[in-house]
């Protein structure tokens, strides 16, 4: 089994727009999509069992310009989102690596 982390595709970081939760809004740009597109083809393998994103927008355009080629499931697990205000770095990495063992454990 392999797992393959990608980050969002190139996102719009001049503005700073966030929901109640703090959670930033902006979407990838259309260079983010082009990458994201040519990521998606070298990808082309038909052993890609799911694709697990963080429920943030950018994120989950990234998924889906991917699964463009794949048409897999994609699951959201708010586990692999940033830092939270007030998160310390030990807790964002004990939530990150959970969600992974538990992908592992599940594929």
């Amino acid at each position: 089994m392999k797992i393959i982390y990608v980050h969002h595709a190139e996102r719009n970081i001049s503005s700073n727009h966030y929901d109640k939760n703090l959670r930033q809004l902006e979407d990838i740009i259309e260079r983010g999509i082009s990458e994201a597109k040519i990521l998606s083809e070298r990808l082309r393998n038909p052993n890609i069992a799911t694709i697990v994103t963080s429920p943030y927008l950018r994120c989950k355009h990234t998924a889906d310009v991917i699964n463009e080629y794949h048409n897999i499931s994609i699951i959201e697990d708010e586990r692999l989102n940033e830092m939270n205000v007030g998160e310390e770095w030990k807790s964002l990495l004990t939530r990150n690596m959970n969600a992974i063992d538990d992908i592992v454990k599940a594929y």
